[in-house]
């Protein structure tokens, strides 16, 4: 097999089975979408990162550009090489971080959904949005509970967080881990993060919860914290490394109640 065949295999490998694999003016690429970028990766010349094309369209109503009440910080174009584990690429431990986009529902298909992604700086446009019934999760953004698929709605402001790669059709497809509705108009939607770690002390009472994906969110030492969907009993120090939380936001950019997933 030939060299290039080789390093395709492997970027997809670990890009996942998700990821596009295509040739475009004679050069194979990957295609992968990271917070909400296109990055096609040229495996014909060391996995570089060969461009971010995302639509320059206006932003929206700041309401609708951001998680938890607060802007998200977008990471830059993604470059691959074997040893990447940076936050914002591969993630701890090789892992990839997961696709974050929010916008209106334009369509509702069977087992899908069309999002017209409002990502500022990032991907702008529709993309398709499958449900895996074993492994989607779709949340009312209010109360954290679990809402029927119904829920999705057109016309309804969505966030979602997705595999972080995608098919290169038009529009392009993937699959969700967390869909979030019923987005109150006056306030974001949770933010979902995985804990790069245990709470680190602030110095001043409280924590900080630090992602992998680089955000550090304020912690009170009264914020409540609940497990998502069982009766046992969490406290702050149960957050560790991987651990994922929804955590809400307060109008001073602190957490005000979080949610701990079991995995």
């Amino acid at each position: 097999m030939k060299k290039t065949g080789l390093m395709v295999m492997g970027l997809a490998a670990v890009l996942g089975i998700g990821s596009a694999v295509g040739v475009c003016g004679g050069t194979k690429k990957i295609i992968k979408f990271e917070d909400g970028k296109r990055v096609e990766i040229d495996v014909e010349n060391g996995g570089a990162a060969v461009g971010n094309e995302a639509r320059s369209e206006a932003a929206t109503e700041a309401a609708d550009l951001s998680f938890g009440g607060a802007e998200t910080d977008l990471d830059s174009a993604f470059t691959y090489t074997p040893e990447t584990t940076e936050e914002g690429a591969l993630g701890e431990e090789g892992i990839l971080e997961l696709g974050k986009f929010w916008g209106p529902v334009t369509e509702k298909l069977d087992g899908s959904f069309i999002i017209d992604s409002k990502v500022p700086d990032g991907y702008q446009g529709d993309i398709v949005i499958h449900i895996d019934p074993d492994n989607t999760l779709v949340l009312d953004a209010l109360t954290g509970f679990p809402v029927t698929e119904g829920e999705i709605a057109a016309g309804q402001t969505t966030y979602v967080y997705t595999s972080p790669a995608m098919t290169m059709s038009l529009p392009p497809q993937t699959t969700a881990e967390l869909v979030l509705v019923n987005v109150p108009q006056d306030a974001g939607a949770p933010l979902y993060v995985r804990a790069s770690g245990a709470l680190e002390a602030d110095g001043a009472g409280g924590y900080v919860l630090k992602s992998t994906r680089g955000e550090e969110i304020k912690v009170p030492a009264d914020c409540p914290i609940t497990p998502f969907l069982t009766r046992q009993m969490v406290r702050l120090e149960d957050i560790a490394k991987g651990r994922k939380c929804l955590v809400w936001l307060g109008a001073d950019g602190q957490a005000e109640r979080i949610v701990l997933f079991n995995q």
